[in-house]
């Protein structure tokens, strides 16, 4: 009787101590379960966070793209348009030299404005500088090669009205002093926006050199 309690205590033992065993081994694959889970959630939310980025940089750069292709052709068709009206206007010779060099450069002066905008919007859409200097500088110490044909041109321009109001005089009028008022809404909103006096623009100059 003594040797069967011994044997049904040695079996219980044996069937908890497997029982325990099963139970630890249990335990520790629910725990390898649930970190790959806890992992294999972490990746998907990676892979999906990725898959967006991805996917808006791609919209981004089509649309980046469109507007590149549309701007140039904007450039051809500038610079193609201009050429097309100087040729228009100059085809009868109606004109004489100091009118055809007037037309000339304000023509100039629009078609230079417009390529130089256009040049600006590739850039800004493109992440790149279209500055020839430090960014920090004033803008006219940053594109000296628009603001030196922008002079130029119009100097040309102020030449040629110059010399007609010579030749012919206008009779002034007390109504052309009207013209004072967008001239002076322009230059208060340079000084409010652009913050630069001309006194500045001659002092930035001089100080580069």
């Amino acid at each position: 009787m003594h040797k069967i309690i011994e044997h049904i205590n040695l079996a219980i033992s044996q069937k908890r101590g497997l029982y325990e065993k099963q139970k630890r081994e249990i335990s520790g694959l629910s725990k390898s379960i649930e970190t790959f889970k806890e992992k294999a959630d972490k990746d998907l939310i990676e892979i999906e966070r990725r898959y967006k980025e991805i996917n808006d940089k791609q919209n981004d750069m089509i649309s980046q793209y469109i507007s590149i292709l549309g701007i140039f052709a904007a450039i051809l068709m500038t610079a193609f348009g201009g050429i097309q009206s100087f040729t228009s206007i100059y085809k009868n010779n109606s004109f004489n030299l100091v009118d055809s060099l007037l037309i000339a450069c304000i023509g100039f002066l629009g078609i230079l404005l417009m390529m130089f905008l256009l040049l600006n919007s590739i850039a800004k859409l493109s992440n790149k500088n279209l500055d020839s200097g430090n960014s920090e500088n004033k803008w006219y110490l940053r594109h000296p090669t628009f603001v030196n044909s922008f002079i130029i041109l119009s100097t040309l321009i102020l030449i040629c009205v110059t010399y007609k109001m010579s030749v012919n005089p206008p009779n002034f009028s007390w109504r052309g002093a009207l013209y004072i008022v967008p001239i002076t809404y322009l230059l208060i909103m340079v000084r409010i926006f652009d913050n630069y006096t001309i006194s500045q623009f001659f002092k930035d100059i001089k100080n580069k050199k």
